[in-house]
């Protein structure tokens, strides 16, 4: 008998079963779109890793009226900064850090704490535009 002609049978991964309700994200990429205190577009935060990870901000208001804000400006300064990093805490509140370990952003449920700024973040499969 020539063992090498008989059909392998396909060998099938199943993925891990999540045995109880978390509020960590179970994706490896998040992407939130930053807002003003009047709920106008100012901006990206793009983030991977499910506790721990990258993260980069993009700062793209909707209104030209935001293009010279003090909150985008700082958007700006920190989109040419790149790549930071972020780490979620015990209490589910995530920091981000520049490339120095320097905290730079800080991050509850859907709000943004970022030097004096407070903005929104809002889930960007859920942001709305506002016409």
């Amino acid at each position: 008998m020539n063992t090498r002609s008989q059909k392998e049978e396909p060998i099938i991964k199943e993925e891990p079963i999540i045995k109880e309700e978390t509020s960590v994200p179970q994706k490896s990429g998040l992407t939130f779109a930053i807002q003003n205190s009047n709920g106008e577009h100012l901006g990206f935060l793009l983030m991977v890793g499910n506790t721990v990870g990258d993260c980069i901000f993009r700062s793209l208001p909707a209104s030209a009226d935001n293009l010279d804000t003090p909150e985008t400006k700082h958007l700006f300064a920190l989109q040419n900064q790149g790549e930071f990093s972020w780490e979620m805490q015990q209490d589910k509140t995530i920091t981000v850090f520049n490339q120095s370990g320097k905290q730079v952003a800080w991050v509850n449920g859907t709000e943004l704490k970022m030097d004096k700024f407070q903005l929104t973040l809002v889930d960007a499969s859920n942001a709305k535009s506002r016409d």
